[in-house]
């Protein structure tokens, strides 16, 4: 498979002269005109080998608030949306962004456009263009720029300064960098967005189903005619709709993973990772078996607060085929037939609440999809968040064994490097410990952490228990499944 890579930045920042130093040949004319002005109109892709793997790569034309329209439409047709139509094979999977290091700063619609590029999950590289011209604090001043603009939302961006022409420079700079960070952005971007390509479309679906059964559920006449339904017909009814949607959207899932790992296998080959398609696309009975678990436990009980006899169980995934409790007489058969409206609107709460439920087993495992491909590609923070999913009761036992792994890996790196500060870690460890009852290993991976100001660790050392003091991030970490 094809590496695709666009090249994209402001008018006159050298881009397709950044593409010839790249192929080490003339391939695309700087300056390229189709139109008036001397400006590169439209796309033009050239091909090229990077490091041994074969590339397609786009020159653009400048981004300027005179061409916004046209950059605003091919953002949302052709970057900003994982079309499911496509195989990820013709995705662009790379952006290279040029920034012009000899204007000294960089504009707002650049960061606008590294934005709306990091939102949608792509491996960005800034390239520092026309490098020679800029003094190291100019450089650091444009990346701390981007940097600052980001706050605290996560991002992957490689800043590498190049100088892609003789007549600029003695000596040509950042080819073998830009090189080494396409490949490396390549894996990082199917990382982000091959789960999304899996799992969104279904996901998107979901609101809509829910809202017609809701729909369906208000129209369906309640009562003990010979013309109505009882409770328990509409609900074995409302059962069989809701298993054969997840059927039907575990089908589809199954479908897309095969698809995708047989395209970003080519990649991972490239980039010499063993890609664990079995592992990924098993089904582990510990993460996957929610559904099945619940089928029982949705029934009729006293509820003298609502006067219904609607209520969950378990708080299940599915809604299972209920029954009436034996006390429930004659009196309770009269006031069940006159508060069917009110049954109806507690039969579609229940509903929408276990269809949430639904959506979120499929976002968890979205994201644990997520964190695997991290893990193999060799990310800390793969390993990492799936031993966080497994303690939380997401993911699978041998996620465990491999978050240990990692967490022993970076103590390891700590012992050897006494001065290297990395709190989350460090929590983490300690969290690790905590769940396993390793409380001497566990406080001292906490002193750590709180020594380096991590203040959930400050609280666990001043005495609160650390699944409370966790809890009391649950709000941030539940974002993640959203």
């Amino acid at each position: 498979m094809n590496c695709n890579i666009l090249v994209m930045g402001l008018t006159g920042v050298g881009k397709s002269s950044l593409i010839n130093y790249l192929a080490d040949n003339e391939l695309a004319e700087a300056g390229f005109a189709t139109g008036s002005g001397g400006l590169t109109r439209g796309i033009h892709t050239y091909p090229m080998v990077i490091k041994g793997q074969n590339c397609m790569v786009s020159d653009s034309e400048g981004l300027e608030a005179s061409h916004y329209a046209f950059w605003q439409q091919m953002m949302e047709k052709e970057l900003l949306k994982v079309d499911l139509s496509k195989p990820i094979s013709q995705w662009y999977h790379i952006v290279v962004y040029c920034i012009g290091a000899n204007g000294g700063r960089v504009q707002d619609i650049e960061i606008e456009m590294l934005k709306k590029l990091n939102d949608a999950g792509y491996g960005v590289i800034v390239a520092f263009t026309k490098a020679d011209l800029a003094s190291e604090e100019d450089l650091g001043n444009m990346t701390a720029a981007i940097e600052g603009a980001f706050d605290d939302d996560y991002h992957n961006f490689y800043y590498i300064p190049v100088c892609s022409k003789k007549t600029r420079c003695s000596q040509l700079e950042g080819k073998e960098e830009l090189s080494t960070a396409i490949l490396d952005a390549w894996g990082y971007s199917i990382i982000n967005r091959m789960p999304s390509m899996v799992y969104d479309s279904v996901l998107e679906n979901l609101p809509q189903w829910t809202k017609e059964i809701a729909v369906w559920i208000y129209n369906q006449d309640i009562g003990f005619g010979i013309f109505t339904q009882t409770k328990d017909d509409v609900l074995k009814a409302l059962n069989a709709k809701i298993r054969n949607k997840v059927s039907t959207m575990e089908e589809t899932i199954k479908k897309r993973k095969e698809n995708a790992f047989s395209d970003i296998s080519q990649v991972y080959s490239m980039l010499n990772v063993v890609l664990d398609t079995k592992a990924l696309a098993g089904i582990d009975p510990k993460f996957n078996n929610k559904i099945e678990k619940l089928e029982s436990n949705f029934v009729f009980e006293s509820n003298t607060e609502r006067n219904s006899w609607l209520a969950f169980g378990g708080g299940g995934l599915l809604l299972a085929a209920p029954y009436l409790a034996p006390f429930l007489g004659v009196g309770a058969l009269i006031l069940n037939a006159l508060d069917r409206d009110n049954q109806r609107e507690e039969m579609v709460d229940a509903f929408i609440n276990q269809t949430e439920k639904i959506a979120r087993n499929f976002m968890e495992q979205r994201e644990v999809l997520r964190y695997s491909l991290a893990a193999m590609q060799g990310y800390p923070d793969g390993y990492r968040e799936l031993g966080v999913c497994y303690l939380k009761g997401r993911g699978t036992e041998q996620d465990y064994e491999k978050f240990i792994d990692c967490m022993n890996e970076i103590i390891n790196f700590h012992n050897e490097n006494p001065d290297y500060q990395d709190n989350g870690s460090e929590y983490y460890i300690g969290y690790a410990f905590a769940m396993s009852d390793d409380s001497n290993s566990a406080n001292y991976w906490f002193q750590l952490s709180a020594d380096h100001g991590n203040e959930r660790s400050k609280m666990i050392l001043n005495g609160r228990d650390v699944e409370y003091v966790e809890s009391l991030n649950d709000a941030d970490y539940e974002k993640q499944w959203e």
